[in-house]
């Protein structure tokens, strides 16, 4: 019987006994109790921003585009986009109007959908919009030299930045256009 029981007065108190019975555990089980669950250190918080800023993110791509619809009948009277070289400068010069290239990929694919222009010219418009944000790159690394910051590591990232996007999308555009052809 694990309980004692004893007599006072009239009563009877029940009293659980605790057993010393000794478990043996190794020292892996011991580190391995002390140390905290691994979900413990994820820090949810962060996960929940991540996929809020997801959604913002598509969100702004989804209003973009819709906004972008909204040009639509502007570029098809007044500019012609018709050509792949005219393509690739309008999303040169839009991405520095803009300052960003991602928002003129949108436009290119909304205009594409939109007839404005074929396969080509949303390929050469989406070309053209990742130049211009290189030269931005470019740009901006100036602007840190201007502004009295180190010579080398400013100008140097928006220098590999254009060489690169010019090095890689150049062969790109003509494969594309022959594939697109």
């Amino acid at each position: 019987n694990i309980f004692k029981t004893e007599a006072v007065s009239s009563e009877v108190i029940t009293e659980p006994i605790a057993l010393d019975v000794a478990v043996p555990r190794s020292d892996f089980i011991r580190k391995l109790l002390a140390q905290p669950y691994w979900w413990r250190k994820i820090n949810f918080g962060k996960i929940a921003l991540f996929i809020f800023s997801l959604y913002l993110f598509f969100l702004a791509i989804t209003l973009m585009k819709d906004g972008a619809r909204g040009m639509v009948p502007l570029f098809q009277n007044s500019l012609n986009l018709a050509n792949g070289f005219n393509s690739l400068g309008f999303g040169w010069v839009f991405a520095y109007v803009i300052m960003s290239g991602s928002p003129v990929a949108a436009a290119a694919l909304t205009f594409f959908d939109a007839g404005v222009f074929d396969k080509f010219g949303a390929f050469a418009m989406i070309t053209g919009s990742r130049f211009g944000a290189s030269f931005i790159v470019l740009l901006i690394g100036f602007i840190y030299i201007v502004r009295g910051r180190d010579r080398s590591s400013s100008l140097s990232m928006g220098v590999l930045a254009l060489l690169v996007t010019i090095s890689t999308y150049i062969p790109a555009l003509i494969i594309g256009g022959i594939i697109l052809r």
